[in-house]
């Protein structure tokens, strides 16, 4: 619950209030604000306890394709992994059906899930 009001309240920091985000000062003024223990979050910024997680991230995120916030993923199936819908891995789309390439040249087709109306 907290996790999700941080998430959103950085997303209006950055994208709303233009607000600079990667300063500790906003950082730790929109994540004491949306309820997150400003002081164990300091400490982990000073330390640089967290970094190297971060770092292999934001690895991970650039080999499959992700170079902007928010991107859209898809699960590929039968273990294709996750895979950006955007131009470069989206190959083919119609109606409840995308056919797409993962990073590793691999063709899956996606199939949209059936939903179904809950009933009153």
């Amino acid at each position: 619950e907290i996790a999700w009001a941080f998430h959103r309240a950085m997303f209006k920091a950055y994208f709303t209030d233009l607000e600079d985000v990667a300063k500790a000062d906003v950082l730790l003024r929109v994540a004491g604000e949306s309820g997150v223990a400003v002081e164990p979050l300091r400490e982990a910024l000073e330390d640089r306890r967290y970094q190297q997680q971060v770092l292999d991230a934001l690895h991970w995120a650039r080999q499959i394709g992700v170079n902007a916030v928010p991107t859209f993923v898809v699960d590929a199936p039968g273990g294709g992994g996750k895979i950006p819908v955007a131009p470069t891995y989206l190959l083919s789309q119609a109606k409840g059906k995308m056919t797409f390439r993962n990073y590793e040249n691999r063709i899956f087709n996606y199939i949209e899930p059936v939903t179904v109306p809950e009933s009153k």
